[in-house]
């Protein structure tokens, strides 16, 4: 979604030191199945921004049938020596603030 505004991930690690976008949550209700050959679409959209977590939800669809509907919880995850995991969870930047409400 961000790579969509201009914010690829190599410009989010130079820019703000970010490592990742942590998936802290997912879930998914399949509807039914798709198959190899399949033409499928994809719509994701941002439901919340909080200080260091955005959700997503996400719709697959073939045609005008309902292949899946998803929703993550991502977390802004940026360097950290000091951590165990070498990364923290730090506020969303207002830049990308911005791009995932736009």
């Amino acid at each position: 979604m961000l790579a969509t505004t201009g914010l690829h991930h190599d410009v989010l690690a130079e820019k703000y030191g970010v490592r990742g976008l942590v998936l802290g949550r997912v879930g998914m209700d399949f509807k039914t199945t798709a198959v190899f050959g399949d033409t499928l679409e994809i719509q994701s959209s941002v439901e919340r921004i909080g200080g260091g977590s955005f959700d997503s939800a996400h719709t697959i669809r073939r045609g005008n049938s309902v292949i899946l509907n998803g929703k993550e919880t991502r977390i802004w995850a940026v360097e950290d020596p000091d951590s165990p995991v070498g990364i923290s969870a730090q506020r969303i930047p207002d830049e990308v603030r911005d791009a995932l409400s736009g």
